[in-house]
Formats: structure tokens, sequence, C-alpha cells
């Protein structure tokens, strides 16, 4: 506990010298803050270019929800605007609040599912209970930390995860559809995630989550722009960010800070076998082949087909199988998107929240275990050395990838096994094992 209030307290001071006192801005808040100041005086936020020559490349809502921040450029006026710096301490303590909320939220609706032999008084701020909350953190802590140190909002959105999954363990599916619809509006790529309450059947979580958009993508920018002017911002947005993402638009703007393979650090599928079949930095494509597109197609396709048939398709899933489940759907999310940047992997944090909960689950065998212990000390060894200088060789064949998969892997098996020994819960639901105990 110490260690970690120790950690965090020079990573926020680090983060505001990192991004506010150098020569340049090292993070992406910039850009953030930038089209926020676009969008409170009426500039167009995607024509925005800031210091680093970043574009903004979110919708709208991230933008409106960021004018408290925004940050003017040079020689513009700054009324009731923070100073930049205070922007960035903002920021981070936002982020920082953001992650353990989402955390504790998820920890504690498995303790009420996982850990119900033990008493209130006995689980709270026992060595179990702190290390649901921190363990998980510690074994994502270098992408986590990446984040943090880029200003990027993975802890927000890993907080809307958290939430989500805890809901739906205590079986509230509309609260988690609600929560499942912010990291959409933020990223839009994580609109991947609705194939789980599809696969489910679960209308509800579906109409939660349909209400979310609505009030996110539409009812927010129509209120703040206009309708007029939200419509042509998102034409904008899917003619220069996300139609190009797909490899289907012909704009080229954001093709070298973004979109091109050789733009950006990517994990994803397809960039790690572009860039093992061309290991020369210098004479790599930026894109890759349709056949090898193709072949990323099929791998996404395998890794997808395994979590379904891990989690039994439309089985419900009970305490620590949601994190699971839907933590191994985040996962093939990650592996199939056209851009995974090292920081991504942060999102593996709940889905090892539900790995510790299944092994603790048995209060008689409360361990670890020597090999989750080395799969995390693995995974945080990747990790920092696919961020090291001189190691962009490792970087690109996919070395962070590597751990994420086995992560991935433990969290399939520990669906599996919980599924098998569960055949007779298929058509309960979720709150029914609390009925049981009872």
């Amino acid at each position: 506990m110490a260690g970690f209030l120790f950690i965090f307290i020079p990573l926020g001071l680090m983060v505001v010298r990192r991004d506010a006192f150098l020569e340049r801005r090292m993070g992406d808040l910039g850009c953030y803050l930038r089209a926020a100041w676009a969008v409170r005086t009426g500039v167009d936020p995607y024509s925005i270019v800031e210091e680093n020559k970043f574009h903004y490349n979110y919708p709208p809502f991230l933008a409106i929800v960021l004018t408290p921040l925004a940050d003017a450029p040079a020689g513009e006026p700054r009324p009731w605007m923070l100073p930049y710096w205070g922007s960035v301490l903002a920021w981070y303590v936002i982020n920082l609040l953001s992650l353990a909320l989402g955390i504790h939220w998820l920890a504690s609706a498995l303790e009420d599912h996982c850990f119900q032999g033990m008493t209130v008084l006995g689980l709270r701020g026992s060595c179990r209970w702190w290390a649901l909350r921190l363990l998980p953190v510690a074994a994502c802590s270098i992408p986590i930390g990446h984040s943090f140190m880029r200003g990027q909002v993975n802890p927000i959105v890993i907080m809307c995860l958290c939430a989500s999954m805890a809901a739906l363990i205590r079986g509230r599916s509309w609260r988690a559809g609600w929560w499942l619809s912010w990291p959409i509006t933020i990223k839009v790529f994580p609109a991947f995630l609705l194939l789980y309450p599809l696969v489910q059947r679960n209308w509800r979580c579906l109409g939660g989550c349909a209400i979310g958009l609505f009030v996110g993508l539409i009812l927010i920018p129509a209120l703040y722009f206009g309708p007029l002017r939200t419509v042509e911002y998102y034409e904008e947005f899917v003619r220069v960010t996300l139609a190009p993402g797909l490899g289907v638009g012909e704009d080229q703007s954001r093709s070298d800070e973004l979109t091109h393979l050789t733009s950006t650090d990517s994990q994803s599928f397809l960039a790690v076998l572009n860039n093992n079949i061309y290991p020369d930095r210098y004479d790599r494509p930026d894109d890759a082949s349709p056949a090898l597109r193709r072949v990323s197609y099929v791998l996404g396709a395998a890794v997808l087909l395994a979590t379904l048939c891990a989690g039994q398709w439309r089985r419900r899933p009970i305490g620590p199988e949601a994190p699971l489940y839907l933590g191994a759907l985040v996962m093939v999310m990650l592996f199939i998107c056209p851009v995974c940047h090292l920081h991504y992997y942060s999102f593996a944090t709940p889905m090892v929240m539900g790995v510790l909960a299944a092994v603790w689950g048995n209060e008689l065998n409360p361990s670890l275990g020597w090999g989750l212990l080395l799969l995390f000390a693995f995974n945080v060894a990747g990790n920092i050395l696919s961020n090291l200088p001189g190691c962009e060789s490792l970087r690109d064949r996919g070395f962070a990838t590597l751990p994420a998969l086995m992560l991935w892997a433990a969290a399939l098996m520990m669906l599996w096994r919980a599924s098998r020994r569960r055949p007779d819960l298929t058509q309960l639901a979720p709150s029914a094992p609390n009925r049981l105990a009872a």
C-alpha cells in the first residue's frame, strides 16, 4: 500500500513536468485539450493541429466534456482557463480516481459472489482484500503507467469496463449496458464488445447501451453544436479517421500519425505479422497486403471463436466468469483492432481481477501459485522491454502481445473450467447463486 502511494505521487509530478514544462510536450493530452478549446470557441476540432502536429481523432463527446480543461494556442485569449500545467495535474487526478473507483467497484462485486464464506469484517482490510485491488494493477503496471504518462483516457475506459462487469455480476443488465456505452462514445472501437450482449441475447443490456450511446453520441453533441454541425463533424470524423483506420477510406491526413502500420508501435495481429515479415523498419511497407489482412482476420476469428466456446456462447456468466468472459473479449478486440498501442494492454486489468477471483474463490486454497505469479511477472517484463529505447526489434515483433496472449489463454482455461463445473446453472439469472447460497 505504501509502495503504491509513493509511486503514484512522483509519477504525477513526472507527468506534469513532461507534459507542461519541457520544450516539447510529451503526451497526448494537448491534443484533447486543444480540441476542447476548438469546441469552446466554435472552431472545427478536427482541423486543429497541436504543437506535436497531432490531430484530434475521437468523437465529439470527449472534446465537449473536456472544455473545462481546454488549452488555447499561443497568442489566443485564455478567459476562465486553467494554466496548462493545472489542466495536466487535474487530468492526472481524474484518471487516478477513475482507475481506483473502477477497480474497487469490480472487486466489491467479486467479493460478494466469490468470498461468501467470509464475513465482511473478516474480508475487508485483509491481505486478500488489498491484493484483489492492487495485484492486478501491479501485473498491468507498465501499460497503466504508460497511459498516465501520455495523458490517455484509458483509466476512464477501465473504470467503465469494471463498472459494467460489476453490474453483470450483480444481475443489473441495464446498468451494465449503460456503462458499456461510454467507452464506445470515447474510442469507438469498444463497439466490438456489443457482441457480448448480442450473443447472450441480453436485451436489457443492449437497451441500456443504446440509451447511453444516444446520450453521448447524439444528444449531447446536438445540444452543444446543433444538429447540422453535429452531422458535419461526424461526417468529417468518419472521413479522416474511422474509414482510413478500417482500410476503406481515401483520406490520408492522419496516415503519418495513426492509420499507417508504420506510424505507431501497434501490437495488433496485423501489425505484428507485417513487422515480422519485414523486420527492417526502413524497408517496411506502410500498409499490409490484402493477403496478410486476410490472415489476420483468420487469426482474429480463431481467438474470437475460442473465447465464445470457452464462455459456452449464451451461458449467463456467474461471479468471476463475467470479467473472465468479457475481459477475454476485450483482449480479442485489442488483437484485431487496426491500431493497438502498447498502453492499450492496460485494458487487461479487469480480466486479471477475474483470474484472481476465480483462483481465490476457494477459501481453502487462497494461494495464487507460481504459474500465475510467473505469468504476471512475464507480462510486466514483456511490457518493460517493449517500451525501452533500443528494444525496437522486440516491440516490432510483438513482445508485449505474447504475455497478453498468455493472460488471455489463462482466462479462457479458468472460464472453461468454471463453465464445466456448473452445467446446471445455464438457465439461471445472474443473481441465482445468492439465492441458492441463502
